[in-house]
């Protein structure tokens, strides 16, 4: 992803946290971040060592670019030793939508196409994200004078006022 951002920003991204894939002696980070959240520094082969864990063997080693309270907010606030719980998944008034395999479906993607139909919009109210309502918001956002990327966003969610 790094290389296809190049020095350009991507807004969206910049408002997440950077796992870092680069084998070498130092991270460097793009553009993009501020700083790296954890950095894969070795796949086993390349990179700084070590490159081994005792009784797993070569292995892809990471970092955290923090200490263990922060690791511990970051992933759920488990202790050591415990299992550490995923991140809640986002509501759906909060969760972005896009066209993706497999494809999105569910009231919050309902709630799109509704606002999209009341936005003068042809599309299927059939709760799921498909192409057609990929080509849906894509129209949305050109009229809008959106990014036209088809990702329903807090900037295309607020638009669409839901």
């Amino acid at each position: 992803m790094k290389e296809l951002l190049g020095t350009n920003r991507d807004v969206v991204l910049a408002n997440c946290w950077f796992w870092l894939a680069q084998y070498g002696p130092t991270p460097v980070v793009p553009i993009n971040w501020n700083t790296w959240t954890m950095w894969q520094y070795t796949d086993g082969a390349l990179g700084p060592e070590p490159h081994e864990v005792p009784g797993i063997g070569r292995c892809d080693r990471d970092q955290f670019n923090g200490d263990m309270a922060a690791l511990q907010a970051l992933w759920g606030g488990a202790s050591a030793g415990q299992p550490v719980a995923p991140p809640p998944a986002p509501g759906p008034s909060e969760r972005t939508l896009r066209l993706q395999a497999p494809l999105m479906q569910g009231d919050d993607v309902r709630a799109l196409q509704q606002a999209l139909v009341a936005a003068g919009i042809t599309v299927a109210v059939d709760g799921i994200f498909g192409s057609g309502t990929d080509a849906a918001v894509k129209q949305f956002q050109s009229q809008q004078s959106l990014t036209v990327d088809g990702i329903v966003g807090p900037a295309t969610r607020s638009a669409l006022g839901i």
